[in-house]
């Protein structure tokens, strides 16, 4: 069961980003450490999010590789449906 102060956490959260869906804005959740945050976030609408769940601070360099593979990646991807 969740702690009281981590439910009006998540109705803060929740709401931020329903308002600003509401307004046209997109929304990025920053500060994403675990698991558990990724799947609340993905049941309160949160569509993008960013922290050390997903990679830690790196190189420019390290970064450039990253995103040509995930390009390769779909590409590949891409070609497997046609």
């Amino acid at each position: 069961m969740p702690r009281v102060a981590e439910k009006r956490e998540q109705i803060v959260v929740e709401h931020t980003i329903r308002m600003a869906e509401e307004l046209g804005m997109k929304v990025i959740c920053e500060g994403v450490e675990n698991e558990m945050q990724v799947d609340m976030l993905g049941k309160i609408g949160c569509r993008y999010a960013q922290g050390f769940y997903y990679y830690r601070p790196m190189k420019r360099e390290d970064f450039d590789r990253i995103l040509r593979n995930q390009e390769i990646l779909r590409r590949g991807k891409a070609a497997e449906s046609l």
